[in-house]
């Protein structure tokens, strides 16, 4: 279960970082703002899935103290 956490943490990392990159590229070259708008909405999502899997690996991934 921590390893899927762990795949999800990446996947949601993805996600923002397209998100940002795409929709600050798109601002700033003023071609096409309603996919700009889009991949601005994205990121919120991708953070969201982040924190997912950041919990679930840190809930689910075993202890080095043994107690």
């Amino acid at each position: 279960m921590a390893q899927l956490g762990r795949i999800v943490f990446i996947i949601g990392l993805a996600v923002a970082i397209t998100g940002l990159l795409g929709g600050f590229g798109l601002v700033f070259q003023g071609s096409n703002d309603a996919l700009a708008k889009i991949l601005l909405m994205v990121i919120p999502i991708g953070f969201v899935i982040m924190f997912a899997g950041l919990s679930t690996s840190v809930l689910f991934s075993s202890r080095e103290d043994g107690k």
